[in-house]
């Protein structure tokens, strides 16, 4: 009873036309250039599926420098003797379930207590009692077939959060891999494109290089620094081992910690972009509740050296490309995945596939980067301004007219209008327009720039504002004291706005009155 990645089918794809298929190993590299992506419905999957073919390539082709990845980008697919050969010298530690070496698994972990097989999936009820996705009970494992349970196998080992008591004769888990950020893929039109775009060069280290698969060590006492990315992609962050029942479904495993990522200095995944924090050190830029994706976008941009933000390597290295490889009128996509663990627990409270059209002028123009951060900044200072309006409505309504309300029973209030997230939940289909328009037609068009950021203020950002707080908080219109406190708070946001807008409407006016002329 076997299931070999490289000749069975479980990776998820679409081809040129849109069609889904599931592809194995093999075929999926082989026909990289004849599809068109790598999907599956979990974006964690998504990510890890990625990383695998990414682990394998680096294994084959390197590629160790600008010069090598520019050859195997003209070459317009992989070399099919290459991988071939690989795949068939190392065929037999693809096989899910090999008595002595089954893929990324530990043959023998001491560990006596069975988990379900659904402990690998985040979309499943966990024994933490988070449900998400489903309604299944912890305690009646989940059968999954052996294409389904590969996937989430291969993502458990990139994914799984540190916490929880582990068994005997193990120390306590930690984060995987990508626990702790959202990755950053570049999207490219085929598979081959997408799977070129995020393969970043790496210089030959010291030790060799090995993804989990062709490592002696076992991934409990093996090294705590990746060697490199084909080490790195493959982490067994995790000892598992899969228990197949006769039927050929698999509804329990056996779950123990596995290798600890416990660096000296910070390992920069290459497709994870980092906060530099003076305070907290270097934090990876992760998703949260408060933040929609685009309004990090300028931080996953930001190529050249930066004291706040450090770009993931694939974007640097589209930077480091220039405009022969990567022509200015280029676009791509640009997207992140992951999900959200804002508390101390591991629980994960939603997750996220995001889309962002990625021109490719963005890549090698720290100007247009600049000009579209203080974009974003600007939607910032204004979703403040209506933070604030909705305060000076509320702190009216419960003050007595001698004394301040307290400021518990005001944000409480201010929470229940909620008028800026409305305000940025309209703000989204603007940016991306903004991103796509913004570069202009020519490098360096900085009249074409500063006049779209003017027209995203002004046209955009003010408009929006003042419809979030009229449809929030100016509903409360029933009494004089309402009124009264609404006419405050809008005669606030109106100041504040123009504060905000009257350069820009400057702009707008002074390139009105040079068309007219």
């Amino acid at each position: 009873m076997s299931f070999n990645l490289i000749d069975e089918p479980f990776i998820p794809c679409l081809d040129m036309q849109g069609m889904p298929c599931e592809l194995s190993l093999r075929d999926t590299l082989l026909r990289a250039s004849d599809l068109r992506e790598l999907r599956d419905d979990s974006p964690l999957v998504t990510v890890a599926l990625h990383r695998l073919l990414l682990a394998i390539l680096h294994r084959n082709f390197g590629p160790v420098s600008l010069t090598k990845w520019k050859e195997l980008w003209s070459r317009g697919r992989f070399d099919d003797a290459v991988l071939t050969n690989y795949f068939e010298q190392w065929h037999e530690r693809f096989d899910l379930f090999h008595p002595e070496r089954p893929f990324f698994q530990v043959a023998e972990i001491n560990v006596t207590k069975r988990s379900p097989s659904q402990r690998m999936a985040i979309e499943c009820n966990r024994e933490n009692g988070a449900t998400l996705f489903d309604h299944s009970m912890y305690l009646f494992p989940i059968a999954m077939k052996s294409n389904e349970v590969a996937k989430y196998l291969i993502a458990e080992q990139s994914y799984a959060l540190a916490g929880g008591n582990a068994p005997k004769g193990f120390e306590r888990a930690t984060n995987a891999p990508l626990a702790g950020g959202a990755a950053v893929l570049v999207q490219g039109e085929t598979l081959f494109a997408t799977l070129m775009l995020n393969l970043v060069p790496q210089e030959p280290t010291k030790e060799a290089d090995l993804p989990a698969w062709e490592r002696v060590a076992s991934p409990c006492s093996d090294s705590s620094f990746p060697s490199g990315y084909s080490d790195y992609f493959t982490w067994q962050s995790r000892s598992i081992r899969l228990l197949r029942d006769n039927d050929g479904l698999v509804r329990e495993l056996l779950h123990a910690p596995g290798r600890t990522l416990d660096t000296p200095a910070p390992y920069f995944d290459p497709h994870v972009a980092y906060r530099l924090d003076p305070k907290l050190g270097v934090r990876a830029i992760s998703l949260t509740k408060r933040k929609d994706t685009w309004r990090n976008s300028a931080a996953l941009l930001q190529f050249a050296d930066n004291d706040q933000f450090k770009a993931p390597d694939n974007i640097r290295t589209l930077a480091t490309l220039g405009s022969t490889a990567i022509p200015r009128g280029q676009r791509y996509q640009l997207l992140v995945l992951g999900f959200c663990n804002e508390t101390e627990n591991a629980k994960v409270e939603f997750w996220r596939r995001d889309r962002l059209p990625l021109p490719a002028a963005f890549l090698n123009d720290r100007d247009l980067v600049e000009k579209l951060q203080n974009a974003i900044g600007h939607a910032d200072e204004v979703g403040r301004h209506v933070r604030m309006a909705a305060w000076k409505t509320a702190s009216t309504l419960l003050s007595n007219g001698q004394t301040s309300p307290d400021k518990a029973r005001v944000a409480a209030l201010v929470d229940s209008f909620s008028p800026d997230r409305l305000y940025w939940s309209r703000l989204e289909v603007p940016f991306r327009e903004l991103l796509v328009d913004l570069p202009g037609e020519s490098e360096g068009d900085t009249e074409h720039q500063e006049v779209a950021v003017a027209r995203w203020v002004c046209d955009t950002l003010k408009p929006q504002a003042r419809a979030a707080f009229d449809e929030t908080v100016g509903s409360l219109n029933q009494t004089g004291r309402e009124h009264h406190a609404v006419t405050l708070g809008r005669e606030q946001l109106e100041k504040d706005l123009s504060s905000v807008t009257k350069p820009h409407q400057e702009k707008l006016n002074e390139v009105a009155t040079v068309h007219r002329a």
